[in-house]
């Protein structure tokens, strides 16, 4: 079986291997770190993210804005990948856990972590445990709709769902594809300014006095 991943995200390289080195010691074999530097888009994300299977928890530095290749705050990171996947959990990682940023801001993940918490011993032992009780409760639920789904799927195959097995079913559906859905919103945007631009050109088309569309007759 696959380990469980856990995917650690920091704009600072040496932050980011010592930050990694720290959980691949906290952390049981079961489970998977994975270090990766900020994508200039949240939406990159999605493919290589949330898009993974195995895909368990995901720990985000709150300054991803520091070397310039993000636009966007740790915090802003995982109110879109809450709202792509909003059973995942997700945690922020600072230096200032009281920071009036996270005013408000505290729903969109499981915990902010302070960063001295891996200097201390109990710290790290409470924040292990609460990790991995997430991540089991996490694929708990995964399995339970792959269940659902399935023997919602075989049952149409041989007689009629039932109004509330056909919502479930539909509701299923979507969570296993919400993913892919929200990998095509760039292209969607772009085709919509398309249409948005062809439509003013149609506008203007049909503004245009008869004598120019005629000119020279």
């Amino acid at each position: 079986m696959d380990k469980s991943i856990i995917w650690l995200i920091d704009e600072n390289v040496n932050e980011l291997n010592t930050y990694c080195r720290d959980l691949k010691k906290l952390m049981s074999d079961s489970v998977q770190i994975e270090a990766i530097v900020p994508f200039p888009l949240k939406e990159d994300y999605i493919s290589t993210v949330l898009e993974n299977r195995n895909t368990a928890t995901i720990i985000i530095d709150q300054k991803l804005k520091d070397t310039g290749i993000a636009d966007y705050l740790g915090i802003e990171l995982a109110r879109f990948l809450r709202s792509v996947n909003h059973k995942l959990p997700i945690y922020i990682l600072t230096n200032f856990p009281n920071d009036e940023e996270f005013v408000g801001s505290k729903w969109s993940v499981e915990d902010i972590i302070n960063k001295a918490d891996f200097t201390d011993d109990e710290m790290k032992l409470t924040l292990k445990a609460r990790i991995l009780r997430r991540i089991n409760v996490y694929t708990d639920v995964l399995k339970e709709r792959e269940l659902k789904f399935t023997n919602l799927l075989r049952k149409s195959l041989k007689e009629e769902l039932t109004s509330d097995e056909l919502q479930e079913f539909s509701e299923l559906e979507f969570h296993r594809t919400s993913t892919t859905f929200a990998s095509e919103i760039p292209q969607l945007r772009e085709l919509e300014k398309i249409v948005e631009k062809h439509k003013e050109l149609m506008e203007k088309f049909k503004q245009t006095p008869d004598s120019e569309e005629v000119d020279g007759e």
